[in-house]
């Protein structure tokens, strides 16, 4: 037991390092040793989330799950893969799940706020966000979530204190930054608009969505040099996108403030939600190495005892195991939503993030 603790260890170490091979190696000695490991499962499901295989990170989570079914986190990054796959009633059924097992679980009620938001609910939506908020004052990322949800109710004063509070927990959170510069900008308060966007190109000098909002505030305010910078640094970061090759050619024209959510004179591609607990990382990771690997299913769909014995886990992605196999950063986000209920996205608008 005491080597297969240390093996274990060793495998998160090396998950957390984005070593994703030796991380596999790891939890593969591990379910060799112990084939109803549920931590070395859920590293395993972690490891496919983060590397974008989103099938196979439901295959290794149900596993984890059928073997410690009393685990509320583990049902809510069941979910977590399950809305990355695209199967939102499963991942509602997986976060609804989670709470029945631990109703103050703030990263389900945050979840589930962002797969009612992809289905366009966006009132039930917002009560999960108020949920995750109140079970956890200190949730940044559901408050950004309620934030924009807010917004796109017509609430923009609520929206701000949201953002405010969301950047003040965590002052690194250029989504937040960036949302509250363009509800700023709509709002006709160009300057200090353009202070959040600055701080979000700074935190984030790698989205090229935040070169481009910083640009379109710059280009309204008159600063066309500097944003002609932006406009190029954006096109280096996206070369395939249309909309920043127009404006850096001088074809935008007068651009406004986008006025109502979902009515921008710009629309970036949509981000992410902020969301998918605090456990799975935001998305794929260009890192993965070797053929996808599944789990053995029995006709059950989970492997038998003597099946998961002789399976051989071949070394997948990263980050999990443990207390926190599906890996990294808080919740995901979802964007802003109309009163129709479809999503309505500002200037580059973040959507609420799972």
């Amino acid at each position: 037991m005491a080597t297969t603790s240390a093996a274990f260890a060793t495998a998160q170490m090396y998950q957390q390092a984005g070593d994703f091979d030796r991380a596999r190696e790891g939890y593969d000695q591990v379910l060799q040793t112990d084939p109803d490991q549920a931590e070395a499962c859920h590293g395993l499901g972690g490891i496919a989330y983060q590397c974008g295989q989103y099938d196979q990170a439901v295959e290794w989570l149900r596993q984890a799950v059928a073997l410690q079914p009393g685990n509320s986190p583990l049902h809510s990054d069941l979910g977590a893969a399950y809305r990355a796959a695209g199967r939102l009633a499963d991942a509602e059924s997986c976060y609804r799940q989670a709470l029945r097992l631990q109703p103050d679980l703030a990263q389900a009620y945050n979840n589930l706020g962002n797969v009612l938001n992809n289905q366009g609910k966006a009132e039930e939506a917002a009560a999960r966000y108020w949920l995750a908020v109140l079970s956890s004052p200190t949730y940044a990322e559901a408050r950004h979530n309620l934030g924009l949800i807010l917004w796109a109710q017509g609430q923009p004063d609520e929206a701000l204190d949201q953002f405010r509070f969301a950047t003040q927990i965590r002052p690194d959170f250029a989504e937040a930054h960036a949302s509250w510069g363009l509800l700023l900008r709509e709002r006709g308060q160009a300057e200090e608009a353009a202070s959040r966007l600055r701080e979000a190109v700074r935190l984030r000098p790698e989205e090229a969505k935040n070169h481009f909002n910083l640009a379109a505030v710059l280009l309204e305010q008159g600063r066309a040099g500097e944003a002609a910078s932006h406009f190029s640094e954006a096109v280096r970061l996206r070369s395939d996108w249309a909309e920043a090759h127009r404006a850096l050619g001088g074809r935008v024209g007068d651009a406004r403030p986008a006025g109502r959510v979902g009515s921008a004179a710009w629309n970036v591609a949509p981000t992410s939600v902020h969301g998918e607990g605090r456990r799975l990382a935001a998305g794929p990771r260009p890192c993965c190495r070797g053929a996808e690997r599944r789990p053995p299913r029995a006709s059950a769909g989970i492997p038998r005892r003597r099946d998961r014995r002789r399976f051989r886990v071949a070394p997948e992605n990263e980050t999990g195991g443990g207390g926190g196999a599906l890996s990294g950063g808080a919740a995901p986000q979802a964007g802003p939503t109309t009163a129709a209920g479809r999503p309505g996205y500002g200037v580059g608008q973040a959507r609420p993030a799972d």
